[in-house]
């Protein structure tokens, strides 16, 4: 289980040679066996997206978006360049408005702490929990999701998926 997208991840999938099931994108998507299947997926909210890209824009916040596994950005500035090259994924300029719909797995807004902690409270002030999930995965790195996920409901989802019992599990 991780945050990170299944293409960032699947070196290292490769490389330990395993075989089941991931939780990607801290649990938006779970991808089955080494050819990489989606099996589930759950887009953010559509209005939480288009807020997220309306407010990034006016507080001059960079922002990257997954959008079925491929990383969109409006802009590459130093921040966007230096988010492609940690992940190692390849992405696509384009201009969000044109998108439509947006159906993003997850988004990112990229600065300093100080810049993000008013998005932060703003998204979670104006939307409902199960609208939105909003946390830190660098000081830097403010990461909007789907409401209610996160990598434990996304082990709940392989059970399901699986037929498992979740009181059969070990995490």
């Amino acid at each position: 289980a991780t945050g990170r997208s299944w293409e960032a991840l699947k070196p290292l999938y490769d490389t330990l040679e395993l075989a089941g099931p991931t939780v990607c994108y801290n649990g938006a998507m779970i991808v089955e066996g080494p050819e990489g299947r989606v099996a589930f997926e759950q887009d953010m909210n559509e209005e939480v997206a288009r807020t997220v890209i309306a407010q990034a824009r006016e507080r001059k916040l960079e922002l990257v978006a997954y959008r079925h596994s491929v990383l969109l950005y409006e802009g590459v500035g130093e921040e966007v360049n230096r988010y492609s090259r940690r992940v190692a994924v390849p992405g696509k300029v384009v201009n969000f408005d044109t998108v439509d719909p947006l159906e993003f797995t997850k988004c990112i807004c990229i600065a300093e702490p100080e810049s993000l902690k008013p998005l932060k409270d703003f998204l979670e002030e104006n939307f409902p929990a199960d609208h939105l999930t909003c946390t830190y995965s660098d000081r830097r790195f403010l990461e909007i999701i789907g409401g209610g996920v996160d990598k434990g409901r996304g082990l709940l989802e392989v059970c399901r998926i699986h037929n498992i019992d979740p009181r059969r599990t070990v995490a």
